[in-house]
Formats: structure tokens, C-alpha cells, sequence
């Protein structure tokens, strides 16, 4: 570790006798001394699986050596540090036999209900590694889940005896590692018409040519073009035995609709089989620990049982039986695992938007720069502008998390029950709009955050650029965003058409905003020129919002859906940007509810207030960002012109010191209830001045950096 900073031989002239970066944190602490509880916060945003939370922060910290960030390597070298780092976490806890007694997480998980172990998994992960975090949920959630649901006994079993699942215990302890083949290169966003083929050969079927001719009856599988390539197949490119593949399944001349496959791409010992090509895509913005390949196929047999055969089944005579009664409906169950896959995407960004906002903000205490005699002896954080720009933030992210826990809350509850019916697809849609929502939140931190640091934020090891290409890779990841905003208000059309749009806030403490669907789009009321601070003036504000949005969407709906191509009009052409206000109006209205619940639910006075702060800079900081929007709702624009210095009261506060009010003084303890900690990794989270007189080469020495 690199030795903290002497107080007199390494102290800048200018500074405070004594100064040291550990002393500038200490002395901004003991003057913002928080009148609620961090701790008692960072229980409300853990939400749950506290004791796996613990378990595995401190996982990661006491092995620094492996999980420390590496800058200056080779691809291979980023690779093979990513699948390290994932395997510790996989056999972390083992049983003595290989058993699962203390492991974190497990591809069981999602059937026994206990999801939120895998997501508090993620969440964790993606303080430490984006590399490893995206390629744990390609193994844990797209692969070892879609085995895991979508697979019988034939496949849980493979390489063990019947009835222990000893696949699955190998997907856990990553013995065996997987890869989820869907997206191909001219289908991203339309998978449903992707083009590799799965073809059932043998037993009389009759159809079929090729290498698979001659062999028991089983599948060929083949990549029919160039747009057909399987591409960004994470775990592909290096460390991949296995592959679940979409494709077409055709049988006795008729194609039956995509269906997914448990295949093996590379032999035991790792090589690539006959029938399978792999290409590496190289170097890329960011996430280089994950080896993403281009996977293609010629004529690739597979048996019978590759199929993965839940919700559909082939007899050896070639015979097809699905219950699921069209090829699009079946498509949307067996690509099912993308909707926790959803989850999992937020949770892994959410980490990443508190990892930035604790570096950011301690460097804030212990960076000090002109005071009023002139001399570099006031933290950044005393600052108007540096409070103005990390305190909405934080209370984005604050409200990112709350939004997050009511969601996997309510995902968990409706796939205990069996995840079907309208309270599933009104999950359908929360799953559609929080995954958006917690990445755009996060990029707009990771962005702001490194430019209110300086140049600190330039150096890789102060895990800026990290944060930019994990965010970024999960903008598109599990579903484009404007995409899935765009499923997310469709799904809520037609929720409203049935009367049933409530079921998105069952359990939020919140109705409905009152939108119906209609071929008629009424004018707006204005709202009462009521207080914006205000909890109940900022309630109405969001429903108006919502309402206005909703009721727009549907209308234009209705109004074109006696047409395909008038729809099709509507909803790419005409209608397409209020279909994504109004997903983004109802996240932003659900996470309001969501840090009302929280506030509501605080043991103590001050730790309700101090929600209520929050609360109030979220909305406050929503209105002014969309004061358009709001504008058009109804808001009056006499209550428009006071958001700016509302914001500020609230941010600034009233008093001196951590007033309750005052978020930005108290952000240091705001951002404490992350839970980041030693976590943090980064030399501006630490002795930053020790570090950069250390001559590291910008790499983090063996032991980190001393933190505050």
C-alpha cells in the first residue's frame, strides 16, 4: 500500500498547516457531523439479502490483490483476470464435496424465489468489475437461467447422475461456462424474424440435408448468411464450452418459431467444435475483461435432447407439441430470461452510478482549492457549483435504488405466482422502464461526476473510463432503451384499454394517475398554484404528468388501430417520443412513490427528514429537467419560475453546518449509506497526494491506496 502523506514534508504551500487529504476529510466530517443515521439509510437502499451484501463487500476487499483494477495489460490478460475474478466469487463458500452451502448466488435461485440473491449479487459486482459483473449475469441469469427454466431434467443432469443436477452445480461453481446466443447481425431489436435454423433430422422427419444425415435424429443448426451471425456473444470468444441458441426450429417442414438449444461450442479441453466458428471482435470503448464473439454455424448436429424442452417438445419420429399456441408467443417464453435479465442490468449499473458518486464526492472533501484570503485551504464540496452538480444526483440515485427495490419486490412476487396474467404483464412493463431509467441516470452521473473532479477523472485509475464503457454497454444490453421504453408504455395501452393500469402500482402506495384509454384526448386542467415543495403539491405535479402523457399515447392508439399501417404510422412515426415521456413520466412517478415509502417508513425524525430531502431535490430536480413536460401537464408557470431557487434552498439549506434540509453539506454522509467503502478502489477515493507522488505509472499499487 501506498504510505500516507507526511504532514509537513509533503504538505503544498497554500494549504492549512497539518493538511493531508485523510486530515481534509476528517475535519470536513467534523464539521458536517449528519443528524440521521447513514447506516439506517443504507438499510433502506440495500432493501434486502443484507447478510449476502455483507458477505461478499467483504469478499472483495479482503481479496484485493485479485479484484484491485488493472489498467495497463493486454486483451488477454483483461480476459483472463475477468474470468479469475468471476470464478472466486462462483466457488466462494463451496462445501467441502463442491456443494453450495454458503455460495452467493446460484441458477436455482430464480425457482426457489430467492431472485434477490442474484440481484444483490450484481449490485455488488458491478462495484468491483464491470467486466465480471456482465459476464456473472451472462452465466448466472441468459445462460444458467435459461437452462436452468427452460431445461428438464435431461439437461440439469448432463455430466452427473439423474435427479442432482449436476449441470447446474456446474454452471454455479463455473466449471462449466456458458454463453447466450440470440442476437444476430441483422436482428437485434427484431429476434423473432432472426434467421439461424435449427432443423430436425432422422426418425422419418424427412427434412433436412447435410451433415447431420446418417446420425440418430437430432438437429442441424446452421448460420444460413453473414446477417444471420450470432454477435456480442459474451463468455464467446474465449471461455465458452457451452451455448444456448435461438434459432428457428423447422421439423417435418415446418418451421415452428425460434426455440432455444443447449449446445456445446468447444470440446473438454477447449477447442472449438467442428460445425462452430468463433471469432473474436476485439478491443472495444470499454468492458475489455469481456471476450465477445461473432458465432456462426455450418451444419452443426446436435442431439435430440438439445432442445431445451419446457414449453416445447419433438418426438424422435420428428412429431412438434407446444401448448403455446403461435410461434411469437413462444418466442416471448423462451426469451423470457431477458426480462430478469433486465434486473440484473439495472442492479450491475446502480453499483457503478454509487461507486462514482462516493469517489467524487470524498475527493470533494479532500480537495481544497481558493478560499476567500486567496490561499487553497476550502474542500471543492463548500462549493455552490459543486454541490448544485452532485446533489441531484444523489438524489437520482437515490431514487434509481428505491425504484429498483419495488420492482424486483413486485418481479419476485409475480413469478412466485406463476407469471402469467395481467399483474404479470403490468411486471412486464416496470421490468421495461426501470432498466431504461437506472442507466440514463447513471450515465448522466458517471458524465458529470468526471468532469466536477478534473483532470483526476482522466486518469484510468480513478475508474471513470471504466464506468463510461460498463454504462454504455448497458444501454443496449437485455434490450435497447428507447425500445424498451417504447414496450413499456405499449404494455401500459393496453393495460388501460382493460381497465387495469392500477396493477402497476399495487404495493407502491400510489394509484393510478387516472389515464384512460380512448379514441378521445381531452385538454388538460390546470393544476392549483400550490407549493412545488411541498409533498402533496409534488405528487399531483407527477400524476398530472402521467395522466397527460397516458391519456395522449392512448388516444393516438386508438385512434389508428383499426389500420396496420396506420399503428405502425403512430407508433414509429408520429407518437414515437411520447410513447418514451410517458415510460420515462412513469418510472420518474413510480420512484417518487417508491422514496415516499421510504421516507414514510423511517424510524426517526431525523432520518426522515432526511428522506424528505431527498424526495424533495428528486422532484424538484425531475420538474426542472422536464419543466416542458410539466408545463404541458398542467403546472402553472408561476410555479415553474421557483423550481430553480427551490432546489437550490434545498440543496444549500437554511443554516449552517448539516442542516436537515441542507443536502449538500451532509452529501458525504448521504453518500456514505452506499455501503462503497473500501470498494471505492480509486486514488481520488483515497491519499490521492501520496498516490501521485508514489510513481505508480497510474497503476494501483499492491494494497490500494490508504482511504479516508
Amino acid at each position: 500500500m501506498v504510505r500516507p502523506t507526511d504532514k509537513v514534508a509533503a504538505r503544498p504551500r497554500g494549504m492549512p498547516p497539518g493538511w493531508t487529504p485523510a486530515e481534509a476529510a476528517a475535519t470536513w466530517a467534523r464539521s458536517h457531523p449528519p443528524p440521521f443515521s447513514p447506516r439506517a439509510l443504507q438499510a433502506t437502499l440495500d432493501g434486502d439479502e443484507h447478510d449476502l451484501r455483507r458477505r461478499l463487500r467483504a469478499f472483495l476487499t479482503s481479496h484485493h490483490s485479485l479484484f484491485a483494477p488493472v489498467y495497463n495489460a493486454s486483451l488477454p490478460r483483461f480476459r483472463e483476470l475477468s474470468l479469475a475474478r468471476l470464478v472466486a466469487i462462483c466457488r466462494a463458500g463451496e462445501g467441502a464435496g463442491g456443494g453450495s452451502d454458503e455460495r452467493f448466488l446460484s441458477v436455482r435461485d430464480f425457482a426457489a424465489g430467492r431472485a434477490s440473491r442474484v440481484l444483490a449479487a450484481h449490485e455488488i459486482a458491478g462495484l468491483a468489475d464491470g467486466s465480471m459483473a456482465t459476464k456473472l449475469t451472462v452465466q448466472f441469469n441468459l445462460f444458467g437461467g435459461t437452462v436452468a427454466r427452460l431445461g428438464t431434467a435431461t439437461h440439469h443432469d448432463v455430466g452427473g447422475p439423474p435427479g442432482v443436477g449436476a449441470f447446474l452445480d456446474a454452471i454455479d461453481s463455473c466449471r462449466e461456462v456458458g454463453c447466450f446466443a440470440l442476437t444476430e447481425a441483422a436482428y437485434g431489436n427484431n429476434a423473432v424474424e432472426m434467421e439461424t435454423t435449427a432443423t430436425f433430422v432422422g426418425g422419418g422427419s424427412g427434412g433436412g440435408s447435410g451433415r447431420g444425415q446418417g446420425r440418430e435424429p437430432g438437429w442441424v443448426i446452421h448460420t444460413p448468411r453473414p446477417a444471420a451471425a450470432k454477435l456480442w456473444i459474451t463468455n464467446g470468444a474465449c471461455h465458452a464450452g457451452w451455448a444456448v441458441v435461438f434459432a428457428q426450429l423447422e421439423t417435418g417442414g415446418r418451421r415452428e418459431g425460434v426455440h432455444a438449444f443447449l449446445v456445446r461450442i468447444r470440446d473438454a479441453g477447449g477447442q472449438v467444435l467442428r460445425g462452430v466458428t468463433i471469432e473474436d471482435m476485439g478491443v472495444k470503448m470499454g468492458n475489455n475483461g469481456v471476450d465477445n464473439a461473432r458465432l456462426t454455424f455450418d451444419h452443426l448436429w446436435a442431439p435430440r435432447t438439445a432442445l431445451l424442452d419446457r414449453f416445447s417438445s419433438v418426438s424422435p419420429t420428428g412429431a412438434y407439441f407446444s401448448p403455446i399456441p403461435t410461434p411469437r408467443t413462444r418466442f416471448l417464453a423462451v426469451a423470457d430470461q431477458l426480462l430478469s435479465g433486465r434486473l440484473c442490468i439495472a442492479a450491475m449499473i446502480l453499483g457503478t452510478a454509487k461507486l462514482v458518486l462516493t469517489i467524487s464526492t470524498t475527493y470533494a472533501t479532500t480537495r481544497l482549492s481558493v478560499g476567500p484570503s486567496g490561499a487553497s485551504d476550502t474542500p471543492l464540496l463548500s462549493y455552490q457549483l459543486q454541490q448544485r452538480a452532485l446533489a441531484p444526483l444523489v438524489a437520482r440515485t437515490y431514487a434509481a435504488n428505491v425504484l429498483n427495490n419495488f420492482v424486483k419486490r413486485r418481479y419476485s412476487a409475480a413469478l412466485a405466482a406463476g407469471g402469467s396474467g395481467l399483474s404479470w404483464a403490468a411486471v412486464v412493463a416496470l421490468c421495461c422502464t426501470v432498466k431504461p431509467y437506472t442507466v440514463a441516470v447513471a450515465a448522466e452521473t458517471v458524465t458529470v461526476c468526471r468532469e466536477r473532479v478534473g483532470g483526476a477523472g482522466f486518469l484510468a485509475a480513478n475508474r471513470f473510463g471504466d464506468a463510461v464503457g460498463f454504462v454504455h454497454a448497458g444501454m443496449t444490453a437485455e434490450g435497447d432503451n428507447a425500445v424498451l421504453r417504447a414496450k413499456c408504455a405499449g404494455v401500459v395501452v393496453e393495460l388501460m384499454g382493460k381497465g387495469q393500469a392500477g396493477r402497476l402500482y399495487e404495493g407502491s402506495g400510489f394509484d393510478w394517475s387516472g389515464a384512460v384509454g380512448g379514441a378521445r384526448f381531452s385538454s388538460v386542467s390546470p393544476l392549483p398554484a400550490g407549493d412545488v415543495t411541498s409533498l402533496a403539491g409534488q405528487a399531483a405535479a407527477f400524476a398530472a404528468r402521467e395522466r397527460h402523457l397516458f391519456a395522449a399515447a392512448a388516444a393516438a392508439i386508438a385512434a389508428s388501430a383499426g389500420s396496420r399501417s396506420a399503428l405502425y404510422e403512430t407508433l414509429m412515426h408520429t407518437h414515437a417520443m411520447v410513447l418514451q415521456r410517458a415510460a420515462v413520466a412513469l418510472a420518474e412517478r413510480l420512484a417518487l412513490a417508491a422514496l415516499v415509502a421510504a421516507e414514510a417508513a423511517a424510524a426517526s425524525p431525523a432520518d426522515r427528514a432526511a428522506w424528505a430531502a431527498i424526495r424533495s431535490l428528486y422532484a424538484l430536480d425531475a420538474m426542472a429537467r422536464d419543466a416542458p413536460g410539466f408545463l404541458a401537464a398542467g403546472l402553472p408557470p408561476a410555479a415553474v419560475v421557483t423550481l430553480d431557487a427551490a432546489i437550490d434552498k434545498v440543496v444549500r439549506g437554511g443554516g449552517t453546518g448539516c442542516a436537515p434540509s441542507g443536502v449538500g453539506p451532509c452529501l458525504a454522509s448521504y453518500v456514505d449509506a452506499f455501503g462503497v467503502g473500501e470498494l471505492t478502489m480509486a486514488p481520488i477515493g483515497g491519499d490521492w497526494l501520496a498516490f501521485s507522488a508514489a510513481g505508480t505509472d497510474g497503476e494501483l499499487p499492491p494494497g490500494g491506496v490508504a482511504r479516508m
